[in-house]
């Protein structure tokens, strides 16, 4: 019975919105296949950049705008921007559907969705894989916090642009490559100088050895 129960059950649909580093691993995710979910549909700002990599799933997702996606699918996983979370959630938690939020930050711009979630029987879902880190920091604040490092697997051009980099003056993508062009250009000249510390210590062992059979047998040292 179980069986036929499953066999007979549709399947949720599901969105992707944003084809970056992890909008395309959840959309692999879900064409490998996931039981009770069909990816049915992705949304890209670039959608020809994409169109070789989606041509090799198993699946045929309809490549579709943010806002056309909410009438094909039952739920929406948000892999873009922060800056497009309203314009992607609030289609579907309006109509009493399902939007998994991965810009969790972007929601405390945006506390509306959560009532308009509430007031259509839609339903958003915070992934819980950060949510760890920011216990730590709470529990860490009962004490006094004087410094915390934030480490993160994005891509560094993935930071770039990013609203609290540039109102905080943080260093980008494009400042990194300079500062690693500098650092090469000062180990390089530091290499340069212990090579030739080196030569200089083996002319003057040389010299040394040669000059101990002259008068006094002192040695005389080469200049460098």
């Amino acid at each position: 019975m179980s069986e036929l129960l499953k066999s007979t059950r549709a399947d949720l649909r599901v969105a992707v919105a944003g084809l970056g580093p992890i909008g395309t691993k959840v959309a692999e995710a879900l064409d490998r296949g996931i039981d009770g979910l069909a990816l049915v549909a992705v949304s890209a700002q670039n959608p020809g950049k994409h169109r070789g990599w989606l041509s090799g799933l198993m699946g045929t997702p309809a490549i579709l705008p943010i806002d056309q996606l909410s009438g094909v699918a039952d739920i929406v996983i948000e892999c873009a921007p922060s800056k497009l979370v309203r314009s992607i959630v609030a289609p579907f938690v309006e109509s009493g559907k399902t939007a998994v939020v991965l810009s969790a930050g972007a929601l405390l711009d945006n506390e509306d969705l959560i009532e308009l979630a509430k007031q259509n029987g839609g339903q958003i879902v915070v992934p819980t894989g950060a949510l760890i880190g920011l216990d730590a920091v709470t529990a860490a604040a009962v004490g006094k916090i004087h410094s915390v490092r934030m480490v993160t697997r994005k891509p560094v051009l993935g930071l770039a642009g990013a609203p609290y980099i540039v109102e905080n003056n943080i260093r980008t993508a494009q400042d990194i490559r300079g500062y690693g062009a500098r650092s090469r250009e000062r180990i390089s000249r530091k290499s340069e100088c212990c090579r030739r510390a080196v030569a200089c210590r083996n002319r003057s062992r040389s010299n040394a050895t040669g000059n101990l059979g002259r008068p006094n047998g002192h040695a005389q040292h080469a200049s460098c």
